[in-house]
């Protein structure tokens, strides 16, 4: 046990120390170049003999390879591949051995991918000296590479990988017993500070009971730091005591947060500010902290790493009482973001009423938001037709008091896009926000008439709300779902119908047809949630979606209905899975967020 522990500190005295090998203190930028694939990968190089202090991996002393249970298998499978294409006595598929940490240790050698659960790994993570640093240490029978993010572990493999060699004899090793850290020196703020603090002396604090959403803010924060500074704070209770810098989450046990009184929690949706080298992020209960940690981010990319001040609040007050209009057509109103009206004129009266009970509806009442919303959609008509036929028809009085407004095209191309927005546009000389609805059948049949205009109308100040990029991105596999349980295909998003709709269809069209180019609810729910999000700047992640079945609210709200209904000749959907699933529910919604940050 003592030899262990001996060889352990070398090791580690050998990450800090100045390396006397010529791997030591090789910076990341002058790291030697592997190949890129696995197909690329064959002999590295060939010596007459391995070295006294290289490490033998054939023959009798074979190492297997071990990572994380859970965890990416890439680069312990470059490492594999990579032995087996040098040792010519690797013609058995169980020559070397790629396992997971579950395997048992039972003294093995063994080359340790990652944060395994062995102890060797653990001490060689915890030793690096800042977060996006990596290393590769010998300790007895243990080849151990350490990295903190994926990124940085391939890297390392590919570092590894690059180093191995193959004697005359046949024999492959690893060419030193040294330990070998690669520094990272590409950080972007390496000395933070927050109110004149240096980041390195800041704890995160947390609740004691804290909820989901503040422990998920708390690591978020945490690992940006990390790999902005290379400083991987603490995370702590607020049963601790208080200590002078302090970054703290929610309505923690602290003298800083008597501010959230009663009405302050009921009328903001977010916070951010600073007191002293006090760092205060608060949110609505059941609001995501997302927009509050962007903020922040953003306000120490503006100062370039020195946050003097902040304070940024985002209140529910702003917007309620508020009037939104949404204009187009059934690109809208198919999968429930607004409920369907038929194109009778008699039916203009409801519409002048506002007070559609579609899902944008929904998500401003979940928000503590109550907004009167009006659906000029009209199915099968261009933006043209309804700003001659309705719009320009409308009382002054009306459009002068509409503050947020919802323009989508339908999908034909009209040669005179932008003169028909701007048109609209000037019948809203009060609103506050404009946001134009790219759908679906848009991207796919990748009409530039409408993309290809989206950046003039972005700086005309419009909001740009690509529902349907991300979608067709999602089903065409150019983007997967973070954290996604479920596959997708484009009926996940897209209803498929081509037969008369039944009678007891919820949702309907015109005709009473059916089509495979329109929204099913899912699709419809991102898109009223990318709306509500575009125009208040809160983040689309953590906002709820239980009410997208709730028959009560409206009948189009029968899920089980749409899916019957809409779905036929052998084609079905899985959107009711997802929508069940809050694991993909939670990586569509961040989804969200990077598209609508992405385009506006």
């Amino acid at each position: 046990m003592l030899k262990k522990l001996l060889l352990i500190t070398l090791a580690m005295l050998l990450i800090f120390g100045a390396c006397a090998c010529s791997n030591g203190s090789q910076k990341a930028t002058d790291a030697p170049e592997a190949e890129e694939s696995d197909a690329d990968e064959t002999e590295s190089s060939t010596d007459d003999s391995a070295s006294a202090d290289s490490v033998l991996l054939s023959g009798d002393t074979r190492y297997r390879i071990i990572y994380p249970k859970d965890s990416n298998i890439t680069s312990a499978r470059r490492i594999y591949n990579k032995l087996k294409s040098l040792d010519k006595n690797a013609v058995k598929d169980d020559y070397y051995v790629l396992a997971t940490d579950e395997t048992p240790d039972d003294g093995t050698p063994e080359i340790l991918v990652g944060l395994t659960n062995r102890t060797a790994s653990t001490e060689a993570q915890s030793a690096l000296p800042t977060y996006l640093d990596y290393s590769i240490t010998v300790s007895e029978k243990k080849i151990v590479i350490a990295a903190n993010t994926e990124d940085r572990l391939s890297e390392a493999v590919k570092y590894f990988v690059g180093k191995l060699e193959k004697a005359e004899d046949g024999s492959i090793y690893y060419p030193t017993v040294a330990a070998y850290v690669n520094t990272y020196d590409k950080y972007a703020f390496p000395a933070l500070k927050i109110g004149g603090a240096e980041i390195n002396g800041f704890s995160i604090v947390i609740p004691t009971a804290a909820t989901e959403l503040e422990k998920s803010a708390a690591d978020d924060i945490r690992l940006w730091i990390a790999e902005q500074t290379g400083r991987l704070l603490p995370i702590k209770p607020d049963s601790e005591a208080p200590s002078a810098n302090e970054i703290i989450i929610g309505k923690a046990n602290r003298d800083e947060c008597s501010v959230y009184t009663d009405d302050y929690q009921t009328n903001t949706f977010y916070s951010v500010t600073l007191n002293a080298s006090k760092l205060l992020l608060f949110t609505k209960q059941g609001v995501s902290y997302a927009s509050a940690i962007s903020a922040f981010k953003s306000k120490v990319t503006e100062l370039n790493g020195d946050l003097s001040a902040i304070d940024v609040k985002s209140s529910a007050e702003l917007m309620n009482n508020k009037k939104a209009i949404f204009i187009g057509n059934s690109f809208i109103y198919w999968g429930n973001c607004v409920t369907f009206i038929t194109n009778d004129e008699a039916n203009d009266a409801i519409r002048i009423q506002g007070g559609d009970k579609g899902y944008f509806n929904e998500i401003c009442k979940a928000n503590g938001i109550n907004m009167d919303v009006y659906n000029y959609t009209y199915g099968g008509q261009s933006l043209n037709w309804i700003y001659t036929n309705k719009l320009k028809n409308l009382e002054k009085s009306f459009l002068d008091s509409i503050d947020y407004v919802f323009i989508s095209e339908a999908g034909g191309a009209d040669a005179n896009f932008l003169t028909t927005i701007e048109n609209i546009t000037a019948l809203f000389p009060n609103a506050k926000e404009t946001a134009y609805l790219g759908h679906e059948f848009a991207y796919r049949t990748n009409d530039t008439n409408s993309i290809s205009h989206m950046p003039t109308l972005k700086q005309k100040g419009i909001k740009i709300v690509a529902w349907g990029e991300l979608v067709c991105d999602v089903y065409n596999g150019k983007v997967d779902v973070p954290g996604a349980t479920l596959e997708y295909n484009r009926n996940s998003f897209v209803k498929h119908s081509t037969e008369k709709m039944p009678e007891n269809a919820a949702v309907t069209s015109l005709s009473g047809d059916g089509d495979s180019h329109h929204q099913n609810p899912l699709a419809g729910y991102i898109t009223a949630q990318m709306c509500f999000s575009a125009i208040s700047g809160l983040s689309c992640e953590g906002q709820r979606y239980d009410f997208c079945s709730d028959k009560t609210i409206a009948p189009q709200y029968d899920l089980q209905n749409f899916l019957e209904c809409q779905y036929n000749n052998g084609q079905t959907s899985n959107f009711i899975e997802i929508f069940n699933s809050p694991a993909d529910m939670l990586g569509l919604q961040k989804l969200m967020d990077q598209y609508l940050a992405k385009n506006n």
